[in-house]
């Protein structure tokens, strides 16, 4: 955005993509670190504003964490490329998990079942 974008006083949506691939830090083992790709949308309107969900790797689908206007709602899955009414006044978070990520977040969790002491009642 340029400063006249900034400035004009009828522009009050804003969307953010925080890629997960563009982390520029390695690890332990010097293998570069990744991690979820976040889209981050707010409406300052009091209308509802419709966002187009930006396409990304893989073409999965966006799952919605959080929607402010509906705070107990469930998370969402919803396609790239289709619009989303976001109410007035609110944020709405997304996230696409990075499919290496995911793998390790599921074989983590294997490995602490396997590791886990059984108990055995009496």
């Amino acid at each position: 955005m340029d400063d006249a974008a900034w400035q004009a006083g009828s522009v009050r949506t804003l969307g953010m993509l925080l890629s997960g691939t563009a982390i520029q830090e390695v690890d332990e083992r010097g293998e570069q670190i990744t991690g979820d790709t976040v889209l981050v949308l707010l409406n300052g309107h009091t209308d509802t504003v419709t966002f187009t969900l930006p396409p990304v790797e893989d073409s999965q689908p966006w799952r919605r964490v959080v929607d402010t206007f509906e705070p107990l709602s469930v998370e969402r899955r919803v396609q790239a490329g289709v619009g989303y009414p976001l109410r007035g006044r609110s944020v709405a978070v997304f996230k696409i998990l990075n499919p290496r990520h995911e793998r390790r977040r599921r074989s983590d969790m294997e490995a602490t079942v396997a590791t886990e002491p059984a108990t055995v009642e009496a």
